[in-house]
């Protein structure tokens, strides 16, 4: 008889249960932060139906405004749900919303691109933003959409890769979040009268909240995730050229073309 057989089940070690990955938790961390970031960037918006000076939406405007409004909204709870599913280990369901989360990003360059001409084009009141006119400011909209593009791009390429897909989804978010940032008051114009807002413009705290997450999540792995921080120097790269592109006659002309 095997003497196992006889051993008393209390000195019987269950298995290790599997620990916890700390990853899938900080992710659902800071989607949070950014829902909750474009929840006060937008509260006019969401509580009043007016754009962020409290004043109704423009009415050449106003309906592309609140479909671009819904359309970013919808993207944003999917992001709050998808880290929430693989926290839950519900692969299949956050799979099949992935598919619907594709096409919702095709429909978000379009509007967001058809958004940030035709408000340009159709409101004339003056505005100065960081030393940008209208016109120049354009660049900030139309150079955001590009850069989520971009990333949601590679992640649905690598969407069967999460050490790719996951960074490269999380930065497609970021690079949208200076719509909503520079919305709130305490962030508004942040940097403007300094040298990193020269260099980076609203998109400054944005970049703030990637380099947050990779200090959290390079604290926590005891390593540097090259993805996110690649996406980071991209990131930052693209839109300090962007900003510097602006100003210049080239963009003056590109914007001309656009709004015409």
């Amino acid at each position: 008889m095997n003497s196992d057989a006889l051993r008393p089940l209390a000195n019987v070690r269950p298995a290790p249960a599997a620990r916890a990955n700390p990853e899938r938790f900080l992710y659902l961390g800071f989607s949070t932060l950014l829902f909750v970031l474009m929840l006060l960037g937008f509260r006019q918006f969401y509580l009043h139906g007016h754009a962020v000076s409290g004043q109704p939406l423009p009415p050449p405007v106003r309906t592309l405004l609140i479909v671009h409004g819904v359309a970013m909204t919808t993207w944003m709870v999917l992001f709050l749900v998808q880290p929430l599913l693989i926290a839950s280990r519900n692969l299949r369901l956050h799979m099949s919303l992935g598919i619907f989360s594709a096409w919702l990003a095709a429909c978000l360059v379009v509007l967001g691109t058809w958004t940030a001409i035709a408000t340009t084009k159709m409101i004339h009141t003056e505005l100065i933003r960081y030393g940008l006119n209208r016109r120049q400011f354009m660049v900030v909209p139309l150079g955001d959409i590009t850069a989520f593009a971009v990333f949601v791009g590679i992640g649905i390429w690598n969407r069967k890769r999460p050490k790719i897909h996951g960074p490269m989804m999380l930065w497609a978010t970021i690079a949208i979040m200076a719509a909503a940032t520079n919305r709130i008051p305490e962030f508004r114009g942040l940097g403007a009268s300094n040298l990193w807002g020269h260099v980076f413009g609203p998109h400054l705290v944005p970049l703030a909240i990637g380099v947050l997450f990779l200090a959290t999540k390079s604290a926590l792995t005891r390593s540097v995730d090259r993805w996110f921080a690649g996406g980071l120097v991209g990131c930052a790269l693209f839109f300090a050229f962007g900003m510097h592109l602006a100003s210049t006659p080239a963009w003056a002309h590109f914007a001309a073309l656009l709004t015409s």
